[in-house]
C-alpha cells in the first residue's frame, strides 16, 4: 500500500512539474470556478426568497434581501437578482471553459511528453535488448500503457476539480 502511495506521489510530482505556470493558471481556474459556483449557490437564497414572496417580515431572508437592497419594490429586486445571476452565471461559464480547456492542455502536453521520451529511450537503446523485447511488446508500450498514462492524469486533473 505504501509503495501504491509513493507512485502516485510521484506520478502527479511528474505531472504537476511538467505543467509548471500552465498547471498554477489551470488550478487557479479550478479555484475560481467553485468560488463562483458557490456564490451562484448563495445568490439562489435571496432570489428564490423574492421571487416565491417567502421574505416576509421577520424572516432571515428579510432580513438579508432589506440590508442588501433597501427601498426597492419586489419586483426590481428581483430584476436586479435576476441580473447579477445571469452575469454571475456567464462569468462562471467562462471561467469553466478556460479551466477545461487549460486542464486538456495539461493532460495532452503530459502524454505527449511522455510519448516523445518513450520514443527516445527506445531510440537510444540497444538494438539487442530491442529485439528481445519483440514487436508486441514495444507497440503496447508506445500506445497501451501511454494512454493508461493519459487516462491517469485525466483522473488526477477531475480530482482537483471535483
Amino acid at each position: 500500500m505504501v509503495d501504491l502511495l509513493r507512485r502516485c506521489f510521484a506520478f502527479s510530482a511528474a505531472v504537476f512539474a511538467h505543467a509548471g505556470r500552465r498547471g498554477l493558471v489551470a488550478a487557479m481556474l479550478v479555484a475560481a470556478g467553485a468560488a463562483l459556483e458557490g456564490v451562484g449557490i448563495v445568490l439562489l437564497l435571496p432570489l428564490l426568497a423574492t421571487l416565491f414572496g417567502v421574505a416576509g417580515e421577520g424572516s432571515r431572508a428579510a432580513g438579508l434581501i432589506g440590508s442588501i437592497l433597501p427601498d426597492i419594490a419586489p419586483t426590481g429586486r428581483l430584476a436586479l437578482l435576476m441580473g447579477l445571476f445571469a452575469v454571475l452565471m456567464v462569468a462562471r461559464n467562462l471561467v469553466l471553459w478556460q479551466r477545461d480547456a487549460r486542464l486538456a492542455a495539461v493532460q495532452i502536453g503530459f502524454v505527449e511528453h511522455m510519448r516523445v521520451d518513450m520514443a527516445r529511450r527506445l531510440a537510444a537503446a540497444r538494438w539487442e535488448t530491442l529485439s528481445r523485447l519483440g514487436h508486441a511488446r514495444v507497440t503496447h508500450l508506445m500506445s497501451g500503457e501511454v494512454q493508461r498514462c493519459g487516462a491517469g492524469v485525466y483522473f488526477l486533473l477531475q480530482s482537483g476539480t471535483a
